[in-house]
């Protein structure tokens, strides 16, 4: 029975035909289906044209990676929300960024340079040292804004005046001899025994001593005080052998200049003309100025060379 059916199937050549045909085409369907489908390269070099779609996805990839890896991010202020920059944007950005100059190479930027060159046309000279010695007050002149001054016998106002008892008044412009200090209170001898407060006086340094150096590039200084009554103020100041010392006087009398062995080089004078002289040794020498009774105010430059 199988053997007809198969002889009787071998008789008809165009089922065996159309049969071959079908398994032909499904083989060949099976092998394009394993092959790989041509690279976009290939495809672009055999006709020219790149499918759109493709194409759209590669200039994608190929912006992406022109741009900068790294992303930063704009902040809206008025949500609170943080959004990615076009990449338009982010390429400006890029752009601008590499033109900043990086600050760890040496003088990219001259702005500190121009602060500093600034500061330094502004800044002043070096201030000279002025040191005081030695200050006591022997003298006072009244000054009191509700004249006349009390004198009371005791360096107090508290309690009940029968305390500190006034003992007499003196008028303003009066000047008074000073033999000690306590608190605010000054004890005069003169012209009243008793003691004055001291808001209501002028007074200063009466003996003083005074160390004077010059600051570093410097050589010259200029110096004012006052008197207030008698008294006398040194200046002290060591200078070299050859150097050249010069007073000038602006207000008052010029000074005494007295060398470190004790000559006096000029004395002192109320004329206001310059003295200059070569120093004739090193050391500490002094520049003096003398008050008889009522006092002066007095200014002058001193130059060493």
């Amino acid at each position: 029975m199988e053997l007809e059916s198969l002889r009787s199937f071998i008789k008809k050549p165009g089922v065996i035909v159309a049969s071959f045909m079908t398994l032909v085409a499904i083989g060949g369907t099976t092998i394009a289906m394993l092959q790989p489908s041509p690279s976009i390269d290939s495809r672009a070099a055999t006709t020219g044209q790149i499918p759109a779609t493709e194409a759209s996805a590669n200039a994608s990839k190929t912006s992406s990676s022109k741009l900068s890896p790294q992303r930063s991010t704009v902040t809206d202020s008025s949500s609170n929300s943080t959004a990615s920059p076009s990449p338009d944007l982010e390429a400006s950005t890029s752009l601008e960024a590499s033109n900043v100059p990086d600050a760890s190479i040496p003088n990219a930027s001259t702005s500190s340079n121009a602060t500093d060159s600034s500061n330094s046309s502004t800044t002043k000279a070096p201030e000279n040292l002025r040191l005081v010695e030695r200050c006591e007050t022997t003298m006072a002149q009244i000054n009191d804004p509700n004249p006349p001054a009390n004198v009371r016998s005791q360096p107090s106002t508290a309690g009940s005046t029968a305390a500190s008892p006034i003992v007499g008044n003196l008028k303003n412009g009066i000047f008074v001899i000073i033999v000690d200090q306590r608190d605010d209170w000054f004890k005069i001898s003169t012209p009243m025994k008793g003691w004055v407060a001291k808001k209501i006086t002028l007074s200063g340094c009466n003996r003083k001593e005074e160390r004077v150096r010059f600051a570093k590039n410097r050589k010259d200084t200029t110096i004012a005080d006052e008197f207030i009554g008698s008294g006398n103020h040194i200046y002290k100041l060591y200078l070299l052998k050859g150097q050249t010392l010069t007073l000038n006087p602006q207000k008052g009398p010029r000074p005494t200049v007295i060398a470190p062995n004790g000559n006096v080089l000029v004395e002192s004078s109320d004329q206001s003309a310059s003295w200059s002289s070569k120093l004739p040794q090193s050391g500490n020498y002094q520049i003096m100025l003398e008050s008889n009774f009522k006092g002066y105010n007095y200014a002058f430059e001193v130059v060493a060379d």
